[in-house]
């Protein structure tokens, strides 16, 4: 009898904590529920806004927490796969695609995004569940595997060789974009027409490019950008506490490739 006592009790502990953390209403798909989880970030309300805000918290955030690669750079496809609870909070997280570690990383800052609006079916508040499939490009050199701290977060930033009697802090992230935008060759793009990406790169502790990871635009220019930054000069390492330390920069852009 004292057995079944305490098995009752557990389930009514188990449920009461379940309530607590948004883990009752159900699972249901992104696609499928009536009213999407949402964020006030979401001009539109809909499913894909809020897919959206997920793989660009990724590709934000895909060089920041150790290597890519187990030895091959190129093309590769990654899985992230989220559950929003009841209360609007992705829960639980799985980045597939990458080394097991760093996806491990990944998934934990992905639980760190502010909530979303809960999401709704049936009248009632559900835990939905989000399916993204994103493609990267990838560069690493050989064995290397740190962890990088966003160049904004660093005590002592990453420094350009142009920038060092400038107090702008942005001052090398834009050199950075303006060094590309000089040395990208488009002629192997072949369809005119715009073409934004995204790029990240992460300085080693010697300030030298070591991992890259390039976001939309086509093969080609993929191809392109990643082989123009690891032509990037030698920059004075980003520094913690009088330590030099990984950095990583985000690098949006926008390229025109006219009709000849």
């Amino acid at each position: 009898m004292k057995n079944i006592f305490l098995v009752i009790a557990l389930l009514f502990s188990s449920e009461i904590f379940s309530q607590e953390n948004g883990a009752q209403g159900g699972f249901i798909h992104l696609s499928k529920v009536e009213k999407p989880p949402l964020s006030s970030d979401c001009k539109v309300s809909t499913a894909l806004c809020t897919a959206n805000l997920i793989e660009s918290f990724l590709v934000r955030n895909i060089t920041s927490a150790g290597a890519l690669t187990t030895g091959t750079s190129g093309k590769t496809e990654i899985t992230t796969k989220v559950i929003i609870d009841t209360l609007g909070q992705i829960s639980w997280a799985s980045i597939k695609g990458i080394p097991l570690e760093t996806g491990k990383k990944l998934a934990e800052r992905l639980k760190e995004m502010p909530a979303f609006a809960p999401g709704e079916h049936n009248g009632q508040k559900t835990n939905v569940i989000v399916d993204l499939i994103t493609p990267f490009h990838f560069w690493e050199k050989e064995n290397f595997s740190s962890e990088a701290v966003h160049y904004s977060n660093a005590d002592s930033k990453a420094m350009w060789h142009r920038c060092r009697k400038k107090e702008d802090e942005n001052c090398t992230p834009l050199e950075i974009h303006d060094w590309m935008s000089k040395r990208i060759n488009l002629d192997k793009v072949t369809e005119p027409g715009f073409y934004a990406f995204t790029t990240s790169l992460v300085l080693n502790e010697t300030g030298n490019v070591s991992r890259i990871a390039f976001h939309g635009g086509t093969d080609n220019l993929a191809s392109e950008i990643i082989d123009k930054l690891q032509k990037l000069p030698q920059f004075e390492p980003a520094k913690n506490e009088d330590k030099a330390i990984s950095t990583y920069f985000i690098i949006p852009m926008t390229l025109q490739k006219s009709a000849q």
